[in-house]
Order: C-alpha cells, then sequence, then structure tokens
C-alpha cells in the first residue's frame, strides 16, 4: 500500500512526473536550474525541499506549482494544509508571472487554487504575453478575462486590490482591435463601477497604462503604482 505521508505523497509526485516527461534526472536538473545534489534530495531524500525548489521543478515539469507546495505545507512539522486566501501570496507578482509561460499561467489558473486577486494578475500577463507573441486570439481573452473576473471582485479591500482590477480593464481596453472592442468596453466598464470607478477615473487609469507601454511591448504593470496612488486618493467605497 502506498505510503500516504504527505512528504512520501509529495517526491513519489515528482518522480512520477519526471517519468511521464520522459526526463532524465540530468535533465530535469537542466531545467529547473537546480544542482544535482538538490533534485536528489527533492525526489529521495529524506528532508522536505525548500519552496523555491519545489516552485523551480514545478516549472521544469510544466505543471503548477500550488498543489505541490500544498503538499509540502503539509509535511512540514505541525503545519496544517494551506487555506486558499484572497491575497496573492508575494511570490505572485506580475515580475515572477511574466517569466512563466503562457500554458503554464494557463494550467495555473485553470487549477481554480491559486487566489483570487492572483488569478486577476495572471490574467493581465497573459494578456501581455499574448500581445508580444502575436495571438491572433487576443481580441476574444480581451473578452473573456474581462467578463470573467467580475465574479473575483468581492476580494477587494483596498486600494491595491483594486488596482489589479483596474489595471486588467484597462489592459484589455487598450489592446482589444477589430468589433471586440465594445464587448471589452461592457465588461471593463462592469468590473470597475462595482467599486464606483467612474468614467473619467478609468480614462486616467487607461492613460497611465498608454503611457506605461508607450505603445511598445513594454509591460502594463509598470503602471500599477500610479494607478494604485489614483484609486486611493479617489477614496472609494471600500473604505
Amino acid at each position: 500500500m502506498l505510503s500516504q505521508d504527505p512528504l512520501d505523497r509529495l517526491k513519489r509526485r515528482l518522480r512520477v512526473l519526471r517519468t511521464s516527461r520522459g526526463l532524465s534526472m540530468a535533465g530535469l536538473e537542466l531545467r529547473a536550474g537546480l544542482g544535482h545534489t538538490t533534485v536528489s534530495q527533492a525526489l529521495n531524500g529524506p528532508s522536505v525541499p525548500s519552496e523555491q525548489t519545489v516552485v523551480a521543478l514545478a516549472d521544469a515539469l510544466g505543471i503548477p506549482a500550488e498543489p505541490l507546495l500544498a503538499l509540502r505545507a503539509e509535511a512540514l512539522p505541525g503545519q496544517a494544509p494551506p487555506r486558499l486566501r484572497s491575497r496573492p501570496p508575494t511570490r505572485f507578482t506580475y515580475e515572477y508571472l511574466e517569466q512563466r509561460s503562457l500554458p503554464l499561467l494557463r494550467g495555473l489558473h485553470a487549477t481554480g487554487a491559486v487566489p483570487r486577486l492572483a488569478a486577476v494578475r495572471i490574467r493581465t500577463v497573459d494578456l501581455h504575453l499574448s500581445r508580444v507573441a502575436g495571438d491572433p486570439a487576443l481580441p476574444d481573452l480581451c473578452v473573456a478575462y474581462t467578463h470573467e473576473c467580475l465574479r473575483y471582485t468581492d476580494a477587494v479591500e483596498n486600494a491595491s486590490d483594486l488596482a489589479d482590477f483596474a489595471l486588467l480593464a484597462a489592459t484589455a481596453t487598450l489592446y482589444v482591435k477589430g468589433n471586440r472592442d465594445v464587448d471589452v468596453y461592457a465588461g471593463a466598464i462592469a468590473l470597475i463601477d462595482q467599486h464606483g470607478v467612474d468614467s473619467v477615473v478609468f480614462l486616467s487609469v487607461q492613460g497611465d497604462v498608454d503611457c506605461a507601454t508607450g505603445g511598445s511591448a513594454e509591460p502594463p504593470w509598470r503602471a500599477w503604482t500610479g494607478i494604485r496612488d489614483l484609486l486611493e486618493r479617489e477614496g472609494l467605497p471600500w473604505r
């Protein structure tokens, strides 16, 4: 009978994934950018691997890190399984997410295991990477993501949270081309209207994002701090 110990399950899962991907230990080490001892201990050793090691291995194996991190958390002495949070963990910064591939981001989002605010950030980064890649589906993605995030807005507690939603909405309206712009604007306005952001303020948000990107491939989240500061000055209804 297979052990149900969380550390055994974590290491077994990593070994199965390595085998299923057809990777040798050396190949996994190369993909993950980790040393031989680190990977060997993570898959076969008696100790709990670090969070950074688990994330690097998940990226190398092409899977979301969250399920593996949940097992790791269970394996730590005296630790309970992590609870789903509305606030994104520190590692879910825009800069961190930008380094992940589109398939990995979409797979991570599809698990439903990420915090809601992290899910919004994932969608913004997805739009940016899709634009850089010249994805012809970008207009449809802009529509889908703005409407999808309507169900996450109860996670907003302050200006920083709302800045993530406003950034997504502004990015989608700036990126959309063709006959989908009306649908995107409808979703964007519905997204921000729930928190009292009027059209004048939203135009300022759009302007910040447009200036940050400069009409080029620069990432839109360069405008995030300015958007947060603008929303703080507005004194909106979450207070």
